[in-house]
Parts: C-alpha cells; sequence; structure tokens
C-alpha cells in the first residue's frame, strides 16, 4: 500500500496537463481491469471496480481511449471480440460477488462451528480477498485473531496456473464445500 501510495503522489506530480492526468488514470484503470481479468483483485480492488463499473466496461474503457488519442499521436488500434471481452468482465464480476457471498456463508459456518463445539479456538485459513471481511467479523465479535500474510515477490507460471484452477472449479464441485 505504501508503495502505491507513494507511486500515486509521483505521478500526480509529474502529470502537469489534463491530457497528461486522464492518460494516467487510464493506465491505472487498465491495470485494475488486468487484475480482475487474471482474478487478482483485492478486497478494495473489488469496491472500486463495483463502484465504477460502467466506467471500468471494457466497451467504455476502448472510447476513453481513443478520445485521448484524437491528436492520433499513437496508431489506433482496432479493437475486435469487443462482445468476448466484455462477457468475461461480466463473468468476473460475477466470480467476485459469488466469492462475497462465500465470505458470508463462510463465516456463518465458522461462528456455528464455534458455538456448537463450544470451541475457545479455531485456526482458519482464507485467502487475500478474505482478509477485511474475515477481520471485519471477527473484530465486531470480539473475536481475538491473527492475520498471517506471506510476501509474495513472484508467481511461477505453474502456482498461477493451480491457483486458477483450483478458484475455477465447476460449480457441482463447489456445491455444499462452505
Amino acid at each position: 500500500d505504501e508503495m502505491d501510495r507513494l507511486a500515486e503522489k509521483i505521478s500526480q506530480r509529474l502529470a502537469e496537463t489534463a491530457e497528461e492526468k486522464k492518460l494516467l488514470t487510464l493506465l491505472k484503470d487498465y491495470r485494475l481491469l488486468k487484475r480482475l481479468f487474471a482474478l487478482e483483485l483485492t478486497g478494495d480492488d473489488y469496491e472500486i471496480v463495483t463502484e465504477r463499473k460502467e466506467e471500468l466496461d471494457p466497451g467504455n474503457m476502448i472510447k476513453r481511449f481513443l478520445e485521448l488519442n484524437g491528436a492520433k499521436r499513437v496508431r489506433d488500434i482496432r479493437f475486435s471480440h469487443l462482445e468476448e471481452v466484455e462477457s468475461l468482465f461480466e463473468k468476473a464480476l460475477e466470480f467476485y460477488r459469488g466469492a462475497r457471498a462465500r465470505d458470508v456463508n463462510m463465516l456463518q459456518n465458522i461462528e456455528t462451528h464455534l458455538r456448537a463445539n463450544s470451541a475457545k479456538k479455531a485456526i482458519v485459513i482464507t485467502g487475500g480477498f478474505h482478509a477485511a471481511p474475515f477481520q471485519e467479523f471477527f473484530l465486531s465479535r470480539g473475536y481475538h485473531y491473527a492475520l498471517i500474510s506471506p510476501k509474495l515477490t513472484s508467481v511461477d507460471e505453474g502456482g498461477h496456473a493451480a491457483y486458477l484452477e483450483s478458484i475455477l472449479q465447476s460449480r457441482e464441485t463447489l456445491q455444499g464445500s462452505y
């Protein structure tokens, strides 16, 4: 987060004209969409995407790019397969809506299990996307918790492929698993 804030401050300081600032915003939005399509959003990223869904829609992103290139500084890119890209955009959003719904179910199951077993302690392992909702839940209920986050410096292709394969399992496989 600190690096992101610093990069944002530097970018804003270097961008002087309105056009440069629009270009920076477009680049930042492109990177956000890239993370969305790779299913690598954080919870904060997802909130931004849902708040700015229309603006981040691939068709609107293309319009924004073409408007910025009105002076023809770069060769116009021909955008094809827009329908398929917009369909993927909606499917990625649906995936994240499902992840948020799973948060609610998982948290209810944790509390039910703790009460049913009169448990005083539990270990819960989730992915980073779920960290904030779990933290809010534990704090609001007065539970003590520790959040451990590994520092990932790179994701090798094998690990990334295994991750995607595991989260994109068919709905039949996932039913009843949380």
